[in-house]
């Protein structure tokens, strides 16, 4: 990997602070705790950084996606339930037309 340049060093750094402020902004957690990460900020590597960096932003994807996966669930629990209703109707239809075939006199 090229070594990075002053100035591409300075404007990764602040990308990762508008990000990282952001995230802190947006995010649901205890003010104590957004305090705390912002803290460790000066004594963590870039490395480390980008690292706190996805998983705040995986938090944070994941707090504004639940709604949809509540969502999905219901609507997959009807589908399911419409499902099995359909399939118990055609399981009584098949029972039905067997009956009539054995009461038949076919010969």
């Amino acid at each position: 990997m090229p070594k990075q340049t002053e100035q591409e060093l300075s404007q990764e750094i602040e990308f990762y602070g508008r990000k990282l402020a952001a995230l802190l902004q947006h995010l649901k957690a205890p003010e104590k705790i957004k305090l705390a990460w912002a803290a460790l900020l000066p004594k963590m590597t870039i490395k480390q950084i980008s690292q706190l960096l996805d998983v705040l932003e995986a938090r944070y994807l994941d707090e504004q996606t639940s709604h949809i996966d509540k969502a999905l669930q219901q609507e997959i629990a009807q589908v399911v339930e419409k499902f099995a209703k359909q399939r118990k109707i055609n399981n009584q239809k098949l029972i039905s037309a067997i009956e009539k075939i054995k009461g038949a006199d076919l010969f």
